[in-house]
């Protein structure tokens, strides 16, 4: 039978000196003694002692021996008489003291304590003091009077609360058992805030804003530290019966001031939940009450606040949140906006909103976008070029070369729109003709002028080492000069420089069978790696320069492709990221993304409702990743290594209907993933495929996603390997996100480190 227990004896501990003796000796034995015995050992859900003024007591919860928990109870005032405690285990028993002594506690609460029990904070400091005095002995003999006691039942009470019809209770003489009569009474706080707060029984201070007066009682807006600061701190206020407030928010009401005063007298604050479908009308309420709240320094009440509008973020709404996260320092509201963006901004339709959102994205927001480690792009890092060029106004000069690369939406010109907030909505087409047109009559260099100079730092947020890794666009991209010159030559540097690496070390395995000279080759390797390491270490951040310290004491036994143990933050800050858009996914189909990759030819494949990397898994229904090496299969120069290592993480994103629109089929046919017979590799070996731990969380407007985490495989060749596995009930269309990392990054350091220190964390 499963009980609930109580025991507790009203003991000697009003006095301060002895409370702090019994809520010392009450850590002691949670830590010590009854934890282990409760609930490792006895299988109760919990367990444990606690103290309040003039009260000891054990208890026990969900406990399917109850009676052996009783027993436990006395045997643990034997262990605390019996055992010595180190010094340690007392520092530590005061430090968790101290640690409820001085944890949050709503504004209500606090003040309901003062009024009921008199404990101020004249009395909690006292009580902090005597902590400190507390010793073995005291412990020892505040359980001697409890022990006392328990054996004589004076003053004690025991109460085990379960299912009537256990018979055991029935059959001991010194228990009843009683049938509970439960009725809900009036709420304390309810009385309080009724009596104190409405009708201002008691009060002795007066508060005036915005022409209304408020009757309050000094103890309960004490909680608020910008109250205790003018009551407290020699302000003439102090002395005064009345305050009157000179409010400059103008988003704070009458209706926020009553809610914030109310809340002093309350244990909670309640937002509705109509919300969700009079946006404007009580978002505004929130927001008044997010004014007030911060105006008095209430963090309890600003954070039920952001918590509430993070769940209201979507297309409509994010600019205004945004704005909103900015003004009043809420750094979760604005993380909220920019994972919400950072997933959907490459894949909504091109739809008025969303033109009419384009305009009003601004700077800061785009720029932690384009960084976001997360960042859900549709085809290639092209498209987040493209993309922020339909913001701007830069776009269409390189959109007109990246045409065939990228379908042609109204995001591509977020430079654009900016610099031309009147614009009308117009389809992609026309929009695409006059960016063309405006800017083949601009001067170029326009991110090195001053009036581009504000959107620099935007466009470095592109990882441009992955721009550039194909010949058509790359060769438009120099030509229309819009791009300040040094920012390529810094990606082709670091390219050029992974290229002659990625080379060395695919020669030095290839010869893998010839012992001594794989030996030296490799030897030659990591001296290569060390200069190179070397040449750009002035521009290495902290994890790069530890990592490549690491890499060059190796013994040079590395697989090619990143280390086995590179940093999250470089992976996430330096893979090559991608997308594609699956309309269905009742059908078998395959792809590749375009692009010089180091001779690392990855197929992704897909059957059914299954991600993976490389080939299929016999029987299984996912996508699959090929690392192809042979002609007649391959794309291009082809690393010939037996093994070579990958890193990725790959996200699916289902996306519901009205906010994503399926691709046009000329845009289809100009994708930047290049498709690929659906029967490729069909007999490729299936090894090293991983388990199945896929995980499945929500998505800003409902949506879902399924995350596979980073994963590292040393991927032999045409072999199979798992990346993430889909619930049957996964829903398309969907977009499929991929970070893919094929060689050693800290080899590339030399450029964008320092402007990606202020990536977002995962």
């Amino acid at each position: 039978m499963i009980m609930h227990i109580l025991v507790f004896s009203s003991c000697h501990i009003h006095r301060i000196d002895s409370f702090s003796s019994y809520r010392t000796l009450s850590h002691l034995l949670n830590s010590k003694f009854l934890h282990s015995a409760i609930r490792e050992q006895g299988g109760a859900y919990g367990g444990g002692s606690g103290v309040s003024p003039g009260r000891f007591a054990f208890y026990s919860y969900r406990d399917p021996s109850a009676d052996a928990t009783l027993k436990l109870f006395e045997e643990s005032l034997d262990f605390a008489l019996t055992n010595d405690f180190t010094e340690q285990a007392l520092t530590e028993a005061k430090l968790s003291v101290f640690q409820e002594l001085d944890c949050p506690v709503s504004a209500g609460a606090r003040g309901l304590q003062a009024f009921l029990t008199g404990i101020d904070d004249e009395k909690r400091q006292a009580h902090r003091e005597l902590l400190f005095a507390v010793d073995e002995a005291a412990v020892k003999k505040a359980a001697q009077q409890l022990k006392r006691q328990l054996e004589q039942s004076v003053q004690l009470g025991r109460a085990v609360l379960g299912p009537k019809e256990t018979s055991k209770w029935k059959q001991t003489s010194d228990w009843s058992v009683l049938d509970l009569l439960q009725k809900r009474i009036r709420s304390t706080y309810e009385h309080v805030y009724r009596e104190l707060f409405c009708r201002g029984e008691g009060s002795d201070i007066t508060v005036s804003a915005l022409g209304r007066d408020w009757a309050l009682h000094r103890i309960y807006i004490k909680q608020s530290p910008f109250f205790a600061a003018m009551l407290e701190g020699g302000w003439k206020e102090s002395e005064s019966n009345r305050i009157i407030l000179e409010l400059s928010d103008e988003n704070i009401t009458h209706e926020a001031l009553h809610v914030v005063f109310g809340s002093f007298y309350l244990d909670s604050v309640t937002l509705s939940d109509q919300v969700y479908h009079f946006f404007a009308l009580y978002t505004k309420t929130v927001l008044s009450i997010l004014a007030a709240a911060t105006w008095f320094h209430l963090e309890d009440i600003r954070r039920l606040c952001s918590d509430f509008l993070r769940r209201t973020v979507r297309l409509d709404t994010l600019i205004d949140l945004y704005t909103i996260a900015g003004k009043y320092n809420l750094p979760e509201l604005s993380q909220t906006c920019v994972n919400w963006l950072s997933q959907k901004l490459l894949v909504l339709p091109d739809t008025p909103v969303f033109f009419s959102l384009l305009k009003r994205i601004p700077i800061p927001l785009m720029h932690s976008v384009v960084r976001h480690p997360k960042l859900v792009v549709i085809q290639l890092e092209q498209d987040v070029f493209i993309c922020l060029l339909k913001v701007s106004r830069l776009v269409l000069v390189i959109c007109f070369s990246l045409l065939l690369l990228v379908p042609t939406t109204s995001r591509n010109f977020w430079l654009y729109l900016q610099h031309h907030p009147d614009k009308e909505y117009c389809p992609a087409a026309q929009l695409l003709k006059e960016a063309y047109q405006y800017y083949t009559t601009t001067e170029a260099g326009f991110l090195e002028s001053p009036d581009g100079a504000a959107y620099a730092a935007v466009f470095r947020g592109v990882r441009w080492e992955h721009v550039v890794s194909i010949y058509k666009a790359t060769q438009r991209i120099v030509q229309d000069r819009i791009v300040p010159r040094v920012w390529l030559l810094e990606a082709f540097q670091r390219q050029w420089m992974q290229l002659l690496l990625s080379h060395e070390a695919q020669c030095s395995t290839s010869s893998t069978h010839h012992h001594h000279h794989h030996a030296g080759t490799l030897r030659s390797t990591a001296a290569n790696a060390t200069f190179l390491a070397a040449y750009l270490s002035p521009r290495l951040n902290g994890d790069a320069a530890r990592h490549q310290q690491t890499s060059a004491s190796s013994d040079g036994r590395e697989l090619p492709g990143p280390p086995s143990d590179l940093p999250d933050s470089l992976f996430w800050r330096h893979s090559e990221r991608f997308g594609r858009w699956m309309s269905s996914g009742e059908h078998t189909c395959s792809w590749r993304w375009t692009g010089y990759h180091f001779g690392v030819d990855i197929l992704i494949k897909y059957r059914r409702r299954w991600v993976t990397c490389v080939a299929p898994t016999s029987g299984a229904k996912a996508f699959h990743v090929i690392r192809l090496t042979d002609a007649a299969s391959a794309e291009g120069s082809v690393c010939r290594a037996r093994e070579h290592r990958l890193k990725i993480s790959m996200s699916v994103l289902s996306a519901p209907s009205e906010e994503t629109a399926t691709p046009t089929a000329d845009a289809a046919a100009n994708s930047d993933a290049s498709a690929t017979d659906s029967s490729a590799s069909e007999d490729a070996s299936s090894v090293g495929c991983l388990g199945d731990d896929w995980e499945v969380c929500g998505w800003p407007g409902g949506s879902r996603v399924c995350f596979s985490g980073l994963k590292t495989f040393d991927m032999l060749e045409n072999a199979s390997y798992e990346v993430v596995r889909l619930p049957d009930d996964f829903a398309f269309p969907a977009v499929v996100s991929a970070n893919i990392l094929r060689y050693d990054p800290v080899q590339m350091l030399s450029g964008l480190v320092d402007d990606d220190a202020g990536a977002p964390a995962l």
